[in-house]
């Protein structure tokens, strides 16, 4: 439950933005620290009917 409090607490303040959700608690993780070097990542996003996002990230 920890890995996922970011995503509560946007849904919680700004409400469901949809896709664009990740790209905003992406920029709030970084916000708050950033990744060691070669650490990675991986965003994923779920949209109506069948549609996803996945990006795996390496820093």
């Amino acid at each position: 439950q920890e890995a996922v409090q970011l995503s509560w607490d946007t849904l919680e303040k700004v409400g469901n933005m949809s896709s664009s959700s990740v790209l905003y608690i992406l920029n709030e993780v970084l916000s708050q620290e950033q990744p060691s070097a070669g650490s990675y990542g991986l965003m994923v996003g779920m949209g109506p009917g069948l549609s996803q996002e996945i990006l795996l990230l390496q820093w």
